[in-house]
């Protein structure tokens, strides 16, 4: 099972110039401050760690780290 700490690992590995943190889980990712080539890096990394296939239909729905968790577990 993927979990929260797992995500937040993988933003900040991502080369976004943001700082993520565990207390960010609810937050939608323009709030954290992250933007679409944050994100984009986010869910390239993600398909490499988890195999996942992140599609856009899918991206279009995952707008924090807790709707990230959710997919990933599904």
């Amino acid at each position: 099972m993927f979990d929260v700490e797992f995500v937040v690992d993988i933003i900040n590995k991502s080369g976004s110039s943001v700082e993520v943190k565990l207390d960010d889980q609810a937050k939608k990712f323009s709030q954290i401050g992250l933007d679409s080539l944050d994100m984009f890096n986010v869910f390239i990394e993600l398909q490499d760690a988890t195999g996942k296939e992140f599609s856009d239909d899918i991206v279009e729905n995952l707008v924090s780290i807790s709707t990230i968790v959710e997919f990933l577990n599904s």
